[in-house]
């Protein structure tokens, strides 16, 4: 083996070592600012027939001053569910959307946590449907 060749493996050994290091780092630091969990949404309604999407999560901070609104594909506000309210932590939140005036599609729930300086988008979709003839 050549000279070089004896230092090619410990290199690769330890840079691999880093990088695994630095990769449970990370995700250390992601789990401990995880804000919103528990997240569950009514992926399919059809308002048409008297349905409605029923949105729960859970923080897992304190919030002072929480407003939570449902948004369009456009990130456009189609309806605030709640506004400057307070939302407590490790407490279920729960809202309904009876989806009145929207159009068929796809739309989101928006977080907006003011103390906290954070917004979130829920990664869950509600679909809102025409009725079953529609």
């Amino acid at each position: 083996m050549s000279p070089r060749g004896r230092f090619v493996a410990p290199l690769l050994f330890a840079a691999i070592v880093v990088a695994t290091l630095a990769v449970l780092v990370l995700s250390q630091t992601a789990r401990t600012q995880l804000v919103v969990d528990q997240i569950e949404l009514t992926n399919i309604v059809r308002p048409a027939e008297g349905e409605h999407a029923k949105i729960e999560f859970r923080l897992t901070e304190d919030e002072a001053s929480g407003t939570v609104e449902v948004v369009d594909a456009d990130d456009e506000t189609v309806e605030v569910l709640a506004e400057d309210e307070p939302l407590g932590d490790f407490e279920f939140h729960r809202f309904r959307w009876d989806g009145a005036g929207a159009e068929p599609g796809v739309y989101r729930v928006r977080v907006t946590l003011d103390s906290l300086g954070r917004e979130i988008v829920l990664p869950e979709q509600i679909v809102l449907k025409p009725g079953r003839d529609g």
